[in-house]
Parts: C-alpha cells; sequence; structure tokens
C-alpha cells in the first residue's frame, strides 16, 4: 500500500519536474524570439538612418543585400485614422466625418529580377466614415491593390533614390452609378536629398476607366510632386503634396502633414491633415473640398510612399 503511494508522488513529482523544465524552455525560447526581434528593429532602425543620410557602403551589392534582409511585410503609405471637418461648410454632422486608412506591402522577390529590380505587392483601403451621423453610416470605401517593380537607385556606393513601376487598380466596390474604377499604370521616384529631407513625383497613365470615372482625371490629374521631412531625432515630421488637375488651368490639389511622435512608442504619431481640391475620394470627385483633421498615424520608417 505505501509502495503504491509512493510511486504515485514520485510520477506526480516527475510529471511537476517535466512541466516546470518545458515551461524554462517555451519561456527561454520567447526571450530569444524578443531578443531577435529587438535586434532586427534595431539593425532596421540604424540602416534606414544610415542610407538615408548616404553613408558610404562598400558596394551596390552590399546596400541590395541589407536592404533585402529586411522584413519582406511592412507598411506601405502612412496607416492613420483622423476626424475633423470641411472648412469651407459651417461644422455640422454633414460636413464633418472621420478618415482612416490601412496600406501594407508584401515584397515577393528580393532584388534578384533584371536591372536589379524586385517584385511586391501592396493593398490600400482609404474609408470615409460619418461618424456624426445616425447610425454612424461608412460614406465610401476605396480598395487599390497594386503589382509593382522596385529598383534601388545607388550612385557612387550611396543609396539615392527608390523608384516604382506598378499596376494600379482603385475602385469603391458599389454599382450603377456609384459605380467608380479606375485602372492606371503609375511611376514614382523618391530621392532620398539627406537624413531630412525626401523629394519624390509620380506620374498616372490611365489605362481603362469605369462609365461612371470617364472625367475624374480632370479634378485628379496626371502628376503629383512633393516632399517629406523628419527631424533628426524623428520627433517631428511633416510632408506636402501637391497634384496638377488635369485641365488647361492652373489648379492644384494640395495636401499638408503634420505629425510628432507620442512619447517613446514606435513610429506613432499625432497626426494633423489638411486636404484642399477634388477627388480625395473618388465617389465624390466633382466636389470640392477643404478638410482639416486630426488624429494619429503609423509611419513607416524608411521612405514614405504617397
Amino acid at each position: 500500500m505505501h509502495f503504491v503511494q509512493l510511486r504515485k508522488l514520485l510520477l506526480i513529482l516527475l510529471c511537476l519536474i517535466g512541466v516546470t523544465l518545458q515551461a524554462q524552455t517555451l519561456n527561454e525560447q520567447f526571450n530569444q524570439r524578443d531578443k531577435e526581434e529587438k535586434r532586427q528593429k534595431e539593425f532596421a532602425r540604424k540602416l534606414f538612418k544610415d542610407l538615408r543620410r548616404g553613408q558610404v557602403v562598400e558596394s551596390p551589392d552590399t546596400i541590395r543585400y541589407l536592404l533585402d534582409r529586411l522584413p519582406s511585410f511592412s507598411i506601405y503609405k502612412d496607416n492613420y485614422i483622423c476626424t475633423g471637418f470641411d472648412a469651407g461648410h459651417r461644422i455640422s454632422a454633414n460636413s464633418a466625418d472621420a478618415l482612416f486608412q490601412l496600406s501594407f506591402k508584401q515584397r515577393v522577390t528580393k532584388s534578384k529580377l533584371p536591372w536589379n529590380t524586385h517584385l511586391f505587392i501592396t493593398y490600400t483601403q482609404l474609408a470615409f466614415w460619418d461618424i456624426y451621423k445616425k447610425s454612424a453610416p461608412f460614406n465610401e470605401l476605396n480598395y487599390n491593390p497594386t503589382l509593382a517593380l522596385g529598383k534601388y537607385f545607388i550612385h557612387n556606393n550611396r543609396l539615392i533614390g527608390y523608384g516604382t513601376f506598378q499596376f494600379e487598380h482603385q475602385s469603391n466596390g458599389l454599382d450603377s452609378i456609384d459605380s467608380r474604377d479606375l485602372n492606371m499604370i503609375t511611376a514614382s521616384f523618391t530621392h532620398l536629398y539627406n537624413d531630412n529631407i525626401h523629394w519624390y513625383a509620380k506620374v498616372t497613365a490611365p489605362i481603362v476607366l469605369g462609365l461612371y470615372s470617364k472625367d475624374i482625371f480632370r479634378y485628379r490629374g496626371y502628376v503629383k510632386v512633393g516632399g517629406d521631412f523628419r527631424s533628426s531625432n524623428d520627433k517631428f515630421r511633416s510632408s506636402f503634396m501637391l497634384e496638377k488637375r488635369g485641365r488647361w488651368d492652373f489648379g492644384f490639389n494640395f495636401q499638408l502633414e503634420l505629425a510628432y511622435k507620442i512619447g517613446n512608442l514606435d513610429n506613432i504619431y499625432a497626426y494633423a491633415q489638411y486636404y484642399s481640391g477634388y477627388a480625395q475620394g473618388i465617389l465624390n470627385y466633382k466636389q470640392l473640398q477643404n478638410y482639416i483633421r486630426v488624429g494619429i498615424v503609423l509611419k513607416q520608417d524608411f521612405i514614405t510612399f504617397h
């Protein structure tokens, strides 16, 4: 009887020892994973800062190798949520709204394609949300997937810019007279002037436009230019965009963005956006707007895409 009880006690002790050892192993694995993630983040942050500064690396292949080591899944355009009102109208539930954008990028290949390019896909969703109206309906959802080639431009062993060539689709998922769909080829180039300032330009060539989107580029435009500024400590960031509307006049769409980092949170900033012009969305693209919005934004570490 005592022997049976002793055997049961030993089995229980062995089980407890086994569970404890397994828990310790899992804890070590999690700690190791956390350390590796922190190491990768620090590596990426230092690499981005060095390359933005134009630091000389021993060869172009080294720059491409280092950039290809970064995580293949990342933020693409800014991810934000903000709320505000149209300054051209009296503030009401009809002139105030919320706007949020989700945008991600998945690199499919490394820089091994012809001309040292790489293949990537992106998805961006922009939502106009009438949160101050009864039942808070979504006024408009824009879907924007792309298939693209990217290329790092390197001169004298310095990274000086990044270019893309993309097939873009944009639509709002509606039918009948509210349907909007655009299929375009776009090309962009971002020049890394220094650690603090980047300039960019983007050209759009429409391929197929939906029946109710035929004249959207009279309001949207074929060419946009802009710039991004960041302080040396990454606390403050700002950008502007000018887009020449596709009409024979001097009309431009204009956007200004300001961001200030919240404490020590990684890439999370307090955010303000001003947009003046047409076609920020694609449903009511013929409507002139002057929106001021504030919120929060999650920003890309390296190059900001627009």
